[in-house]
């Protein structure tokens, strides 16, 4: 049944995060770049539960109703012996309790895509407004990076396909120094296409809404991707 295979997934998604949490410390402490961890840790949390949902998953038969009638009355007269209460109740209840987890199932999986299609929802919402503000931005030329500057947004890396660097007005006032340490973050993350991998990552969570140790390993990547750039300047140094 959905809900059976949902936390099983869950449950998987969990023993997945516990592990990739103990890979975790120790590729920092052999100075490794953690974000392949987090990145192999989702696709398995996605890639594991989905097989083996798909290998045990068999037809399910759909008995009509007179031959659920026969097979009832067959077993009231096989089990007479068991006394007429316990023939007449023991067959309604399993049928009740199959018709509630058959409803339980169809409503979760309902629930299940209303979720999806308001997160893509709020999703196209946030990008239809981001692209709308970009329209106030305005392109110039800082130390030899082509970038956009906003008034409060960045530094950041906007767009998928043609990604940009996006500053505020305050990152001008710093020091050259400091402004090519953060014009050179948000370039490796053009170059390493961290914006194709993160909205791999959210339409993950878009497909997967309920389960939360899936949100938790989004969130991880993200920290990661963010992370490993001034781990590695530290070690540099």
């Amino acid at each position: 049944m959905l809900l059976t295979w949902m936390a099983y997934a869950t449950l998987v998604s969990a023993l997945l995060l516990a592990g990739a949490h103990a890979l975790n410390a120790l590729a920092l402490q052999r100075r490794v770049a953690t974000r392949f961890i987090w990145l192999a840790t989702l696709l398995a949390a996605v890639v594991v539960p989905t097989a083996i949902g798909l290998r045990r998953s068999a037809p399910v038969a759909i008995i009509p109703a007179n031959r659920v009638a026969a097979r009832s009355s067959n077993v009231g007269v096989a089990s007479a012996s068991q006394g007429p209460t316990a023939v007449a109740r023991a067959p309604q209840f399993r049928l009740r309790l199959l018709i509630w987890l058959v409803k339980i199932d169809r409503y979760a999986g309902r629930i299940w895509l209303g979720a999806s299609l308001v997160y893509v929802v709020l999703l196209a919402h946030g990008a239809i407004t981001l692209r709308r503000r970009r329209r106030q931005w305005r392109a110039a030329e800082i130390d030899g990076h082509a970038v956009m500057v906003s008034a409060n947004v960045g530094p950041a890396v906007v767009g998928v396909t043609r990604a940009r660097i996006v500053i505020p007005e305050w990152t001008l006032s710093l020091d050259r120094t400091a402004r090519a340490l953060m014009l050179r973050h948000e370039t490796e993350h053009i170059a390493a296409r961290d914006p194709v991998v993160l909205l791999g990552a959210v339409f993950i969570t878009a497909i997967f809404p309920w389960n939360a140790a899936m949100w938790v390993l989004v969130r991880r990547l993200r920290l990661a991707i963010e992370v490993d750039f001034n781990l590695r300047q530290v070690f540099l140094r």
